[in-house]
């Protein structure tokens, strides 16, 4: 993306940077997420003396690993069909989109 200040304070122009090839063009309008999504409840436990937080992302992981059994998802099921990479490549050995992601002629 392209900031660039205005005359007014504090209001920018956002433009976007193209990208451009046969096909046609792109442009990235947004970056990974970068915010940690570490939690403290320390404010909490001043204003709730009696409060405490025991879960954590390890109790989350043994959550969902006990609800991937209880519902027999298996490890095989979850990486192929739930895994994007993974998907894709399926998808392309069996012909039904292009090294471009976009759906071959034979697919439609």
């Amino acid at each position: 993306m392209i900031i660039r200040e205005t005359t007014l304070p504090g209001a920018f122009l956002i433009d976007l940077e193209r990208h451009v090839d046969e096909r046609g063009f792109f442009a990235r309008t947004f970056d990974p997420d970068a915010r940690s999504y570490r939690v403290s409840f320390a404010r909490l436990e001043q204003a709730v003396p009696r409060f405490h937080c025991s879960w954590n992302a390890r109790a989350g992981a043994g959550e969902l690993a006990d609800a991937y059994r209880e519902y027999g998802l298996t490890r095989d099921q979850f990486d192929h069909r739930f895994t994007r990479l993974a998907r894709i490549g399926e998808l392309q050995r069996e012909g039904r989109v292009g090294a471009d992601l976009r759906p071959t002629k034979a697919s439609a």
